[in-house]
């Protein structure tokens, strides 16, 4: 009933304005969980993609990274089981459906690298997103969590921009999680973002970054609210980009009863990879 693969997939690209892919993968939600862990500008995600993120599923979708040609818009619409990754057991026709718009007002760039290595002209691109769940298991659509057989509908929004120019990047996004019926005083809904300037130290191999985020349930939710605010710092070794470097960032973070009675996290990594 379950496998360990994260992600498997095949994607026919045969035309441009109607690819269609099909697999278990990361869905195309939000922007900062489809970028590759190795490329963070920081160590990990923000609390809020913690909170509001979809992860991946099985389903297929169909898409364009460059409807018409033109090089703005790009497009995906998928079907999902609404099931989350790696579960196969059996289980009822609630589906999850996404559908995303993307747009590169100033062209084609890698929008999913959040740095700014090629220290190139302005480019910024910009997206949205919106998933239904239908009957989802979890509190958090269909990330595990909440009582069991306890199902909700949740509707799930995001917006999200990268602008790059000259070494300067800033990345950032707003959430929003409503709906639930049965068991909904489980469901955790509510909204919530961040924002995150980095910068790319001119003439060496140094990036500085800095992230404010926070959670906010509404009334009656079951989620906690959060906030998180701290600097990072990345050493890009050898001029390898992300196939080689150390980052050190430190967070402060805090609930309901203010700054005063937070948690201060402090995190090290070192990643190599071919």
């Amino acid at each position: 009933t379950q496998t360990p693969l994260l992600t498997w997939e095949n994607t026919f690209t045969q035309l441009r304005d109607l690819e269609f892919r099909v697999g278990q993968y990361k869905v195309p939600y939000n922007r900062e969980r489809v970028v590759s862990s190795s490329k963070l500008a920081m160590v990990d995600r923000s609390s809020a993609n913690s909170e509001f993120n979809l992860d991946r599923d099985i389903g297929f979708d169909f898409g364009s990274k460059d409807l018409g040609g033109a090089g703005i818009v790009q497009y995906n619409l998928g079907v999902y089981a609404g099931e989350g990754r790696g579960r196969f057991e059996p289980g009822d026709f609630g589906m999850m459906y996404i559908a995303r718009i993307n747009f590169t007002p100033m062209g084609l760039f890698d929008d999913y690298e959040p740095q700014d290595f090629d220290r190139g002209s302005p480019r910024l691109s910009v997206g949205a997103a919106y998933a239904y769940v239908d009957g989802a298991t979890g509190s958090k659509s269909i990330l595990v969590g909440g009582p069991a057989n306890a199902q909700y509908n949740h509707h799930n929004v995001t917006a999200d921009m990268l602008f790059k120019a000259s070494g300067f990047s800033t990345e950032g996004a707003f959430f929003t999680r409503f709906g639930g019926d049965q068991f909904s005083q489980f469901a955790e809904i509510g909204n919530g973002y961040y924002v995150q300037p980095a910068m790319l130290i001119p003439h060496q191999p140094l990036g500085i970054a800095v992230r404010w985020g926070q959670n906010m349930p509404t009334e009656g939710s079951a989620m906690s609210e959060k906030t998180e605010v701290g600097p990072g710092i990345s050493w890009y070794m050898n001029g390898a980009r992300n196939k080689m470097k150390l980052q050190a960032d430190y967070l402060r973070k805090w609930g309901s009863d203010g700054p005063s009675e937070g948690t201060n996290v402090a995190r090290l990594q070192l990643q190599a990879m071919l």
